[in-house]
């Protein structure tokens, strides 16, 4: 597979994915959302959830062992539909450090949530509708969770710090270092995650944008622009930071503040949310200009991955590639 790209003149914000013939062991749930594409509510299942129980040293771990009981593996139907982004494009971000800040959204001690929005080039590139990356960073010994005297009162990052220090060398005491623990993370953040998101109506937005309903005085659920109102669950691509992981003592604050995280974002008003300082294009339009789309698809092609990503007006040369219509995402 070959393809020859040129610098592009035009540089248009507004990036699009042209697909290929599907290559040979890649499922069709991998591949980026289409516009048709509906919501996570009503995709069907592909496979039945795996119930990872404890192994014979959580069993003989105390510390492990205070991560169990939060989980509970009948809830992973819906959450097993929720997919991330094309790891090509968050390794192309972190290597061109195309970052935002305006991005984060939300912080509090367990996590921080960094929401971008649709027309974001990781938001092209997601698998799902919403899509969703779970991250393990920090450094939280013991999941944070120390038997300090009921009296004491003193400052919290000393003690953590302190840990650190005296088992830097003993990563056992750390939770994400167990395949285990970081998957039921993940499908812990996911349930709660996606629940919300459903419950503030995000499926039905999605299905409203399918059908382009928009009119002048906008939809149901969508303002006159087409765009998700105000208190209204939005499409995209969420990815959570987890500092802290759940655990008996935390997972129902956890679960509340990740409800929280969901709301903030439906309520964020669009035109302020998008807006840059200084600059009339919006953070988006500004991340998607400094990508170089010659660099990105080479590396998808060396990742044999049938999809290509292009600027919505501008000139694209290509050879070898079967003509397909650019899909707006």
């Amino acid at each position: 597979m070959k393809f020859v790209t040129r610098p592009i003149q035009d540089k248009v914000s507004h990036l699009v994915v042209k697909f290929q013939q599907p290559q040979c062991g890649l499922k069709v749930s991998n591949y980026p959302v289409t516009a048709s594409q509906k919501s996570v509510l009503e995709v069907p299942i592909e496979r039945k959830p795996i119930d990872l129980g404890m192994n014979d040293l959580a069993k003989k771990n105390t510390f492990l062992g205070a991560l169990e009981p939060y989980h509970n593996c009948d809830n992973d139907a819906l959450a097993s539909r929720v997919k991330g982004t094309c790891s090509v494009a968050q390794k192309y971000q972190n290597a061109s450090h195309i970052f935002s800040k305006e991005s984060l959204v939300y912080h509090c001690r367990y996590f921080k949530l960094n929401y971008y929005p649709p027309d974001h080039f990781l938001s092209v590139l997601r698998k799902s509708k919403p899509a969703i990356n779970v991250r393990e960073s920090g450094e939280a010994y013991f999941n944070n969770n120390f038997n300090l005297d009921t009296n004491f009162h003193g400052d919290m990052d000393l003690v953590q710090k302190r840990a650190a220090y005296l088992f830097r060398n003993s990563p056992s005491f750390l939770p994400k270092q167990y395949a285990v623990y970081r998957r039921r993370n993940r499908m812990f953040v996911r349930e709660r995650m996606v629940e919300e998101w459903c419950r503030l109506k995000g499926s039905e937005a999605v299905n409203e944008t399918i059908a382009d309903l928009r009119s002048e005085h906008g939809t149901q659920y969508l303002d006159d622009a087409g765009r998700t109102k105000p208190g209204i669950a939005k499409d995209g691509l969420y990815v959570y930071q987890v500092l802290i992981f759940p655990d008996r003592q935390n997972h129902r604050e956890l679960g509340e503040h990740i409800r929280k995280s969901v709301r903030r974002v439906a309520y964020l008003q669009w035109d302020e949310f998008l807006r840059s300082k200084g600059n009339d294009k919006s953070w988006v339009q500004l991340a998607n200009d400094r990508v170089r789309l010659d660099v990105l698809n080479k590396q998808l092609a060396q990742s044999e991955l049938p999809f290509i990503v292009t600027r919505a007006s501008s000139s694209f040369e290509r050879g070898n590639l079967d003509d397909t219509d650019g899909t707006n995402i």
